[in-house]
């Protein structure tokens, strides 16, 4: 199978428009924007299947060279499933309307229902030029179970998770989005062959400039660490990225906001007068707060600890 992800970028790409954020002002600056969420799926490299079809289809399409017409006037995309209604996921279906043939569009009954009724996309297409309509309704397709292939799931999750993982570490130790950093990943054989495989894949995604991939790797003391799915652990080294005692201050009024949030909630729900006449969905809301903000304590404590 091969897949191609035509866009990764939420509603209204990156940069977007009318957003002046780091990310949006780093992508204006090295001219590495992203286009609108969008992938194309295809079992043989001929025919191909889009998985929602955004408003910046015809760049898509343009820049995969397996996207581009056979012939005086066909396409080897063959039909598109849609996740949702979503203006961002489905506007690209208007680019589609000069089909040569009836073009298979699957999606759930609730997405069906939203695009012929409030979104009424269907009816615009079926309208268009006065003629037959070239995108047609169809049931949407089932799985099959046999084709699922539970190592090749393992091993993407195990990808997925570094990547989240070490984006949450940007994230929370408020390094730049222009910055390089440098990856360190301790794994057993069989994950290390799985990292080793989509190393351009990581590196790209959490702008890493350097990644090390060993069974055991030392880990300098000032840095940020998660430990991933399978036993294998990730640091990325914070010498040189962020201001280490401007960051020990703003982690520390974090630390004290959550404190005193805490120190309120457990006052009202100490209160069994408040507990009484409160409806059990707010005692149960404070509760989980309470427990949401002991777990980001903790993950204070320990990016805290990183920067001793």
């Amino acid at each position: 199978m091969r897949v191609i992800i035509l866009g990764s970028a939420a509603g209204g790409g990156v940069p977007q428009w009318n957003c002046r954020c780091p990310n949006c002002l780093d992508a204006r600056h090295d001219a590495r924007g992203r286009m609108q969420s969008s992938v194309a799926v295809s079992a043989d490299g001929e025919s191909w299947v889009l998985l929602n079809a955004s408003p910046d289809l015809r760049m898509q399409c343009a820049a995969h060279h397996e996207l581009w017409p056979r012939g005086p006037r066909g396409s080897p995309i063959a039909s598109v499933v849609l996740t949702d209604g979503e203006i961002d996921h489905t506007l690209g279906l208007l680019l589609l309307r000069e089909s040569a043939t009836r073009l298979p569009v699957y999606a759930p009954d609730g997405v069906t229902a939203l695009l012929g009724d409030e979104w009424p996309l269907y009816r615009v297409l079926s309208a268009y030029a006065g003629v037959e309509p070239t995108i047609m309704l169809a049931a949407f397709p089932k799985g099959a179970d046999a084709l699922i292939d539970e190592r090749a799931e393992s091993e993407i999750s195990a990808v997925i998770d570094l990547i989240s993982r070490v984006r949450n570490i940007r994230a929370e130790m408020n390094i730049k989005p222009g910055d390089r950093i440098q990856l360190m990943i301790a794994a057993k054989t069989d994950l290390q062959t799985v990292f080793q495989a989509s190393l351009d894949q990581i590196a790209r995604l959490t702008r890493a400039a350097q990644v090390s991939i060993d069974g055991n790797v030392e880990m300098p003391k000032a840095s940020a660490r998660a430990v991933l799915a399978g036993g294998a652990e990730v640091a990325v080294p914070l010498e040189g990225l962020i201001d280490f005692e401007q960051e020990r201050a703003r982690l520390w009024r974090e630390q004290e906001k959550l404190q005193q949030e805490a120190a309120k909630l457990e006052a009202q729900l100490g209160n069994s007068d408040f507990v009484a006449r409160a409806p059990a969905e707010k005692v149960a809301e404070l509760r989980a707060r309470i427990v949401d903000i002991a777990q980001r304590t903790t993950a204070l404590d320990q990016m805290l600890e990183a920067l001793a």
